[in-house]
């Protein structure tokens, strides 16, 4: 049974005129009662009773008439569905972020994209770098957004913005940060798999150091965490300048920029999975920009 049959039968049960439903299909007659024949013939059921010159339903092809039209507005819908979803009337991205791009840069992009395309469902989900990638890969999450290199395959990768990273701790920390001092400090850091806690392992190697050589005092899941630590004078943290910039205002608090470049801000999705308008527009929107710095 197909579309085309149910739209023949429909026809012929409204007009109950083989003649006048060809007319409104603008098929052949022939073609007309040859459909109706194949589904009688095909199911082995009666749809229509000749009477004379013209013909009438059986019970059968009343009860067949309901089903058909509810078969054929489904199908309607599910167009409309498709196209609206291809225009961009309507549609859903899963998003996901690690900590600093997901709260400080993406908000912004998100309430642009959504003034746009009112329509559009935006969900994200923040968690660390590495999880993005996989999400993104695993086909969790369609885009994705992290601050550490790209370290999986199957991504394309793009730079939307830059950070600078910052060492937060107690007024007692000098203007020039040197070996002796960071050995010294007990230190708040990030979880491993986050893209902070990549950027003080490169912070450290610039002074000859590693993890096992500094005190760590506390590993924290979230930037807001180590921030809130590092004010109850619990340790110094490395961290995004975004991040602390809310410490800056405190008399208790100080923040040395690191000797580290900037890091990249970078956008991932996957080079393997579809991409649905919702998504290519979201990606344009952000290629379209200016590459906006966090700072």
């Amino acid at each position: 049974m197909t579309l085309e049959q149910l739209r023949i039968f429909v026809a012929v049960a409204t007009e109950l005129n083989m003649t006048r439903a060809a007319e409104v299909l603008r098929l052949s007659q022939s073609a007309v009662s040859a459909a109706i024949s194949a589904l009688e013939r095909r199911h082995d059921v009666q749809l229509f009773d000749r009477v004379g010159r013209g013909i009438a339903l059986t019970p059968a092809g009343a009860v067949f008439l309901t089903e058909a039209k509810d078969i054929l507005n489904r199908s309607q819908q599910a167009e409309r569905v498709l196209e609206d979803l291809s225009t961009l009337r309507r549609g859903s991205i899963q998003l996901v972020a690690s900590q600093t791009v997901g709260n400080y840069w993406l908000p912004r992009q998100l309430m642009s994209f959504h003034s746009s395309n009112p329509d559009i469902d935006l969900s994200v989900e923040i968690t660390n770098s590495d999880r993005v990638m996989d999400w993104i890969t695993s086909g969790k999450a369609e885009l994705g957004f992290i601050e550490s290199p790209v370290t999986m395959d199957g991504l394309e990768a793009t730079q939307v913005g830059t950070d600078q990273m910052v060492l937060i701790g107690s007024r007692e920390i000098g203007l020039q940060i040197d070996r002796a001092m960071l050995m010294s400090l007990p230190w708040v850091i990030r979880e491993e798999g986050s893209g902070t806690r990549a950027m003080l392992l490169e912070f450290l190697s610039h002074y000859r150091l590693t993890l096992s050589d500094i005190r760590i005092a506390l590993v924290l899941p979230s930037n807001e965490a180590i921030a809130s630590a590092v004010s109850d004078g619990l340790g110094v943290a490395l961290m995004s300048r975004l991040a602390a910039g809310f410490l800056g205002q405190s008399s208790e608090i100080a923040i040395r920029p690191s000797p580290q470049p900037d890091r990249a801000l970078t956008m991932v999705l996957s080079t393997q999975r579809h991409r649905s308008s919702a998504v290519q527009a979201f990606v344009r929107q952000i290629k379209a920009g200016s590459n906006p710095a966090l700072i």
